[in-house]
């Protein structure tokens, strides 16, 4: 069931006409017949930001903890007060490796907002690089790099055994910016090389716009046209 919206409600994954989004999620709620009260709210990934810290293995999860927050309050470029964070550890060969995700409280809240004024109640909230993930059905033991196209610009993220490794998203429009895109790809692709310490041998490319990444030939000979559910 999908409702489309309209023309300017959400710009750049921000909330900017609530009445038109609202009535969309009225909309939405109508043609559930009230079954699906209960949602994942899954946000654009522009205005989440990511970060990854390395660790050594042996390290306890208590002091892993305690350099996540240290970071959270000395090092990221918005106030610890006006953000909503949370992070997941997991291990990888000899090193343990924590994913911090962090977004301004002001572009959670007014999500929360509008969906609780229009019925539905959130009971969790992510960022779409996360959901996109989710509807993988499998990466290889190699790291693999997740490319989603949409009009208004890219997400590139890393991703092993199905778990994040970093994400980011770029602003700039497929159809016109498509060097400047994969030069975006590209400086993924040699940091992983150079600080993970780690090759990135596959590229898989998603979205709306893929297409263009592929049309007359793909720009990465290493990488291919998939949908969200392989």
């Amino acid at each position: 069931v999908e409702e489309k919206l309209e023309p300017g409600a959400v710009e750049n994954g921000i909330i900017v006409n609530e009445l038109a989004f609202k009535k969309a999620l009225v909309n939405l709620k109508k043609k559930t017949n009230g079954f699906n009260r209960f949602v994942v709210l899954s946000l654009p990934t522009m205005g989440v930001h990511t970060r990854l810290y390395l660790f050594p293995q042996f390290m306890k999860k208590e002091k892993i903890t305690e350099a996540v927050k240290l970071s959270i309050d000395f090092q990221l470029p918005m106030k610890p007060e006006n953000i909503y964070w949370d992070w997941e550890q997991f291990n990888d060969q000899n090193q343990s490796i924590a994913f911090l995700a962090v977004t301004e409280r002001a572009y959670i809240d007014k999500y929360i907002k509008v969906f609780g004024e229009a019925g539905w109640n959130i009971v969790a909230i992510e960022f779409y690089a996360i959901s996109l993930t989710r509807a993988m059905k499998s990466f290889e033991q190699d790291y693999g790099l997740l490319v989603d196209c949409r009009i208004d610009g890219i997400t590139i993220t890393a991703i092993k055994n199905n778990i994040i490794h970093l994400s980011r998203f770029v602003p700039v429009k497929i159809s016109s910016k498509l060097s400047d895109l994969k030069n975006e790809v590209e400086g993924m692709l040699q940091y992983f090389q150079v600080e993970i310490g780690e090759q990135i041998k596959k590229i898989y490319f998603t979205g709306d716009n893929a297409q263009n990444w592929f049309a007359p030939e793909p720009i990465f000979p290493n990488s291919q046209l998939i949908s969200a559910g392989e």
